[in-house]
């Protein structure tokens, strides 16, 4: 429902709801999760405690929100764009590039995410990437399925689709989260041409410009 739709009251919401998770996601990233209190966050979005605790339980289920926001906000987009019929090579060069997008655009929320799951103070509980392990398991699926095709349209060597599909996502984590930690060896960016060409050297019967 476009917010146009929507009752003043439910704009209203809105806006403070995105305020919040602003304030909580900049506030994260500046100091961590276990370092910042629900009414810092409450003076950093200009709102009383009393409105953060309207919309969240506590700042777990703050946190657990703004995962979700972010999570919702790369699967909706990545998963449809697997479905797609045509050029295998191409599907998976727009997966790749996509994704950069999506990831860069949430960049602070993924960089909150990879610090705090290396804490060992850590522990919330049922955390939204719980949540979302069905959709990671579609997504290695239908990367798996194009690598498939392009194996039956000759595109690429006998391989396994499956193993193929791990491969391009451990390329992917593990170059986005020291793009994260180290934006230094990246100074004019993560490029998704890199990866894929990286990915494509291994699996494709012939150079494929």
């Amino acid at each position: 429902m476009k917010d146009k739709k929507l009752s003043r009251r439910e704009r209203e919401k809105r806006r403070h709801l995105f305020d919040i998770l602003k304030a909580a996601e900049d506030l994260f990233s500046e100091r961590g999760y276990n370092n910042v209190s629900v009414q810092e966050i409450a003076d950093r979005a200009e709102f009383a405690v009393g409105t953060i605790y309207s919309y969240f339980k506590n700042k777990e289920d703050l946190y657990n929100t703004m995962l979700r926001e972010s999570g919702n906000a790369y699967f909706s987009r990545i998963l449809p764009l697997l479905d797609q019929k045509g050029d295998p090579c191409e599907i998976i060069r727009k997966y790749v590039a996509i994704s950069l997008d999506i990831l860069h655009e949430h960049r602070k929320v993924l960089k909150i995410f990879i610090a705090e799951m290396k804490g060992v103070k850590f522990a919330i509980k049922s955390r939204p990437d719980e949540e979302f392990r069905d959709k990671d398991l579609q997504l290695e699926r239908k990367i798996a399925a194009q690598i498939k095709r392009g194996v039956k349209k000759g595109l690429f060597r006998e391989l396994n689709p499956n193993q193929a599909a791990l491969a391009l996502m451990g390329i992917m984590d593990s170059m986005v989260i020291k793009w994260v930690n180290h934006p230094e060896f990246f100074p004019e960016g993560l490029k998704p041409e890199f990866i894929t060409n990286i990915f494509f050297h291994g699996c494709l019967k012939k150079e494929k410009s």
